[in-house]
């Protein structure tokens, strides 16, 4: 794990690219990086037991990428992460969501109000469907392009039509 020390702080730095293991690092990463603008992460293997903060931090972050590798962060996880970021206008998910899909958008919908674009790739591990319609979530205009197939387990796999690759890029 890198270690990343709050006195430091690297005002210049405005894009990142990073691999953990844990999801406290990207706290770290913000705070130590006030005018980071574009933010990549790919979470390896969790240890689960780690226990993010709830202190809000109003980062001018303005694109998060996060790649959940091994499909184990949490809705709670993902939400205290989220409180950190409220200025976010672009996101891109790719993981698991053990909850259903609607409640993951619920809390994209509260925490994110300057959200503009989000992409996804999201399997959803709960087969309850009742009272999940994708209707429901297309309240907010960025969740209009999402739909979903179900794969041979009965899950269902979220995803963004028309995903632009530009995206991801600078």
């Amino acid at each position: 794990m890198p270690i990343i020390s709050n006195s430091s702080v690297s005002p210049s730095l405005y894009s990142a690219c990073v691999y953990c293991f844990e999801p406290i690092i990207i706290r770290k990463i913000l705070l130590t990086c006030p005018n980071l603008k574009r933010l990549q992460v790919k979470l390896g293997s969790i240890n689960q037991n780690i226990d993010l903060p709830i202190i809000p931090l109003n980062h001018c972050l303005k694109r998060f990428i996060l790649f959940d590798c091994y499909h184990l962060l949490s809705l709670q996880t993902i939400d205290k992460i989220l409180l950190y970021i409220p200025n976010i206008k672009e996101f891109f998910f790719q993981g698991c969501c053990r909850s259903s899909f609607l409640h993951f958008g619920q809390i994209l919908f509260n925490r994110l109000k300057y959200l503009i674009k989000f992409h996804c790739s999201i399997l959803e591990l709960s087969n309850n469907y009742e009272n999940n319609n994708l209707e429901t979530i297309q309240i907010h205009p960025c969740f209009y392009r999402i739909q979903y197939t179900i794969n041979s387990h009965g899950y269902r796999l979220f995803t963004a039509n028309g995903l632009n690759k530009d995206f991801f890029g600078s």
